[in-house]
């Protein structure tokens, strides 16, 4: 079990630029600059944190990179974290199909911004991020991890980002 994050390397999309973060697969672990700049409703979860910064989410790529242009840059089509932080922010949707959609291209722009300005990201480049995953979702229970169904804490938050994200 992880005890810290002491071989994660942090990327920042404030500071940094995305050729920085390697093209192998990994693990992600998103976190917040300040609790009180999350969305309200996000707010009322339970966190643990780093270095003073809730962990947010965590995931895992055969890309590192491609997997961050997903949610730094591209539509909430491409990832759930854009899904739910969009959802959370209260943004406008537009529908791709049926069941599937993403923010109007200007909410898709504030919500970049937003990313930029509030979050940053811990990463590990390892074969073994299924292991590592399971290991961190066990160990810091992020509120946004979705599939956590078996944890009673955040479960009431889980259920509404859901039910929210629909």
């Amino acid at each position: 079990m992880p005890r810290s994050f002491k071989l994660y390397n942090r990327f920042s999309p404030k500071i940094e630029e995305l050729r920085v973060v390697p093209q192998t697969p990994g693990v992600v672990v998103v976190l917040s600059n300040y609790l009180q700049d999350l969305p309200v409703p996000l707010r009322t979860a339970t966190f643990n944190y780093y270095k003073s910064s809730p962990i947010l989410y965590i995931g895992t790529t055969n890309n590192l990179r491609a997997r961050l242009k997903d949610h730094l840059q591209l539509t909430a089509q491409n990832s759930t974290l854009r899904k739910s932080l969009g959802t959370l922010l209260s943004l406008d949707r537009t529908y791709v199909t049926r069941r599937t959609y993403q923010f109007t291209s200007e909410h898709e722009s504030q919500l970049n911004a937003w990313i930029y300005d509030n979050l940053y990201f811990l990463y590990l480049p390892t074969e073994d991020f299924e292991s590592e995953e399971l290991d961190l979702l066990n160990t810091f229970n992020p509120p946004m991890n979705l599939r956590i169904r078996d944890n009673p804490v955040n479960a009431e938050f889980r259920a509404y980002l859901t039910e929210m994200r629909k």
